[in-house]
Formats: structure tokens, C-alpha cells, sequence
């Protein structure tokens, strides 16, 4: 297990250079977010997603959670984009703000197994760089093990996993606080799924205007 120190306001080149070339070889690497730190792989391929799930400690089977670096990043693997999809990306992203979108049906990997995902433009310079530095969605799950606090420091994220971890950045403490606003843009209208710090309110009257 690797780890390397990375700026949380302005992440180094060569650091995310070399961490996204671990992600690309099957890697998982931990990473800071503006919550908590996130484990990272590769959310297109199978086998970097089954070893998140062993590192977790469990294996449900819950929609993937991930981070994209724009909404550029989507097409990969959504159906298609509702109505105001753009709107809200433009008006709440990065920020605390997860949406559920519809995978597309013909999609092969972890996520063909899903009619969802929950997507997010993290807005912690570390995270949302490293999706774009690799050039593909992150896993986004909180590094620790299942029903454990979440970690805070990279100290945190060693401690449980160590020798298992691919690599991790050290982004100093992340601030913790509550996890995103979660809300589903598969219907008609948009409904709230998990309160956040953006609330579902904010959303409608973006929409109305």
C-alpha cells in the first residue's frame, strides 16, 4: 500500500497522473472528499468494484454510488438524460447534490446489473479531479467498514485496511458534516430520496424559474 500526500485545494498533476494510473490498472485508492474520504476504482469494470464490496464487508445489493467530473461523464453509462438534468447540474453541481439517474439497458459491467445509479459532482478539488484525470466515474462509498463511523483522516482509512489498499491521498481531515441530498430524477418530477444540505425546495424553485 502506497501513500502519497495531495494539495485538498490544489491537487498536484503528477499525484493524480499516478493515481488514476492505478485506478486504470484495477486499483482501488482512497480518497479525500468534502465529507468524508471516499474508496475509489473503476466503476465501469467488475473486478475493481467486487474488491470494494470485500473491503466494505458486504456484498448487497445496493445501486452504485459515484463521482463524475461533469455532466460530460454521464453519457457513458445513463440512458438519457431527463428534461432538466442540464438545469440542475448547472445550477447545484459540484456541490453536496446526488441524483439517481436510469442506466442505459444494454450496459455490460457492475453497473448492468442496475436500473439506477446515484451520481454526484463532488465539489473537493481532489475528488472531482481524479474522475477527470482518469476518465471514467468513481465508486464513491465511504472508506470504512460496513457499519463503522466514517473516516476522516487517511490515518483512519489505514487503520482498518492498510495492506489491502492500492494506494491512498492524503488530503489532510476532511470536514465530515451530512452526507449529500439525494434525489430521483428517473419520474416525472423530481423526488427527494435522502435530505441533505441542499433541499428538494431549492431544486423546484430552480426548475420554476
Amino acid at each position: 500500500m502506497e501513500r502519497l500526500n495531495i494539495d485538498p485545494n490544489e491537487p498536484e498533476t503528477d499525484v493524480l497522473q499516478y493515481a488514476a494510473r492505478v485506478l486504470r490498472e484495477g486499483g482501488v485508492v482512497a480518497y479525500p472528499t468534502e465529507t468524508f474520504y471516499g474508496l475509489g476504482a473503476n466503476a465501469l469494470e467488475a473486478s475493481p468494484c467486487d474488491k470494494i464490496l470485500i473491503l466494505k464487508g458486504h456484498r448487497e445489493n445496493k445501486p452504485l454510488t459515484l463521482i463524475v467530473s461533469g455532466i460530460e461523464q454521464i453519457d457513458v453509462f445513463v440512458e438519457s438524460h431527463p428534461p432538466w438534468l442540464e438545469l440542475v447540474a448547472s445550477e447545484f453541481w459540484p456541490g453536496p447534490l446526488s441524483l439517481v439517474l436510469p442506466v442505459r439497458s444494454n450496459l455490460s459491467g457492475p453497473m448492468g446489473q442496475y436500473s439506477s445509479v446515484v451520481v454526484r459532482v463532488s465539489s473537493h478539488s481532489v475528488a472531482r479531479e481524479l474522475a477527470r484525470t482518469a476518465g471514467f466515474p468513481l465508486t464513491a462509498t465511504s472508506a470504512n467498514p460496513s457499519n463503522e463511523p466514517p473516516a476522516r483522516t487517511a490515518d483512519e482509512v489505514v487503520g482498518p485496511f492498510g495492506s489491502r489498499l492500492d494506494l491512498v491521498l492524503d488530503g489532510g481531515r476532511t470536514p465530515g458534516g451530512p452526507s449529500s441530498t439525494i434525489v430521483d430524477l428517473n419520474g416525472p418530477t423530481p423526488r427527494l430520496i435522502r435530505r441533505g444540505p441542499i433541499a428538494l425546495e431549492d431544486i423546484e424553485k430552480a426548475l420554476e424559474e
